[in-house]
């Protein structure tokens, strides 16, 4: 994951499953919590754009800016 000068969090909501999911990943990888999300996430986009032939370009932010 790319530095960042300041981070921005949100609070979400997660069923205790999911929870404990994303802890177990990052226990395992040493990654944050919001780092596993983010990886995980980013993986299943890319998935699901493959898998209904979508192209895989950068979807946009809030701000209107890329995603990395």
């Amino acid at each position: 994951m790319p530095k960042q000068d300041k981070l921005e969090l949100i609070t979400t909501k997660l069923t205790p499953l999911a929870l404990k999911l994303v802890r177990v990943i990052a226990a395992m990888t040493g990654e944050k919590q919001y780092q596993v999300l983010e990886r995980v996430l980013k993986a299943e986009l890319e998935r699901v754009q493959n898998e209904q032939g979508q192209p895989t370009g950068q979807p946009m932010g809030k701000q209107g800016n890329s995603l990395p």
